[in-house]
């Protein structure tokens, strides 16, 4: 595959993972936690069609695409491509892009698969949940809502930085 199909493909890996990430921090997770019970419903039909996963995964060949392209570009992460600074603000933007995978695939996308359980049981409990659920519910949420934000600052760094690195410098 050529160098140009393979950088438009983290271009558009990029874009879905992008947006995937700032939708849900801006729109979707504050909307759905003031819509109480109705969001939890939701937040779990969006996890049934794979929303999470599906934005994980175009993070993950994100990351793997950018590597490949800096690699090619920088003529196999040459020290000098490496310290001017497109190389410093495309690697800058590939380490942020990195972290903001971890956190959602080691925070988020976790947190959400127990916040689903959690849920479950609440909304099986008819009116009458388990105390310990309520607060782990409550526990949970701000975790993911944590997490969201940091992977969303990570994400828009890399936006910054990797648009500075291509066009800027």
């Amino acid at each position: 595959m050529s160098l140009v199909l393979i950088r438009l493909l983290h271009v558009l890996l990029g874009i879905f993972w992008a947006g995937s990430v700032l939708v849900s921090m801006l729109y979707l997770q504050p909307a759905t936690e003031e819509a109480g019970p109705a969001g939890g419903e939701v937040m779990q039909q969006l996890q049934k069609r794979g929303f999470l996963g599906a934005s994980l995964l175009a993070g993950l060949f994100a990351v793997l695409t950018g590597g490949y392209v800096l690699w090619k570009v920088s003529g196999g992460f040459d020290p000098s491509y490496m310290g001017s600074l497109r190389g410093i603000m495309l690697s800058t933007g590939g380490l942020t892009g990195l972290l903001a995978l971890a956190v959602g695939a080691h925070v988020s996308r976790p947190t959400a698969r127990k916040l689903g359980v959690v849920a479950e049981r609440v909304a099986a409990a008819a009116g009458n949940p388990d105390p310990e659920d309520v607060v782990m519910m409550t526990r949970l949420r701000r975790r993911g809502t944590v997490a969201l934000r940091i992977a969303g600052v990570l994400v828009v760094i890399t936006l910054v930085t990797m648009t500075y690195g291509a066009h800027g410098s």
